[in-house]
């Protein structure tokens, strides 16, 4: 096989993983809480990736979303989006950050929409050329 017919069909089961996984994660109801940056995680070809925490039920779960070009460091605290009946599904909205100085109260069982004074927050989305931000509704 050429090199060009290799790094097309790389290209093309690239995308095509990334839609099933879209579909995948977009078919669970989602909740929401905050969750607070652990750490970061270096990999050897996927990049830095944010490795974070968040309460739902009284039971603790941690996550790893990429950072992307977002500035996120340990103790910092961002909405979490997660599968209410699958809470492995979640990853961390970089984009959402939560205020030290905004004195909110989590619900045990989570939000079933991202709270109007988290949402005064919102950052831009950033990366994928701008077209995340095109297609993003809240």
């Amino acid at each position: 096989m050429s090199d060009k017919k290799e790094l097309f069909l790389v290209i093309l089961v690239g995308f095509i993983g990334v839609i099933l996984w879209n579909i995948y994660y977009n078919s669970y109801e989602k909740i929401y809480t905050i969750g607070t940056v652990t750490g970061t995680q270096t990999g050897k070809s996927s990049g830095t990736s944010v490795v974070y925490e968040f309460n739902y039920n009284g039971r603790k779960y941690s996550g790893l979303t990429g950072k992307g070009y977002y500035s996120a460091k340990k103790g910092d605290k961002f909405i979490v989006e997660f599968g209410k009946k699958k809470q492995s599904i979640s990853s961390i909205l970089l984009y959402y950050p939560v205020p030290d100085s905004l004195e909110i109260g989590v619900p045990e069982s989570g939000w079933t929409e991202i709270p109007k004074e988290i949402k005064k927050h919102r950052l831009k989305i950033k990366g994928d050329f701008g077209l995340r931000e095109y297609f993003h509704k809240d």
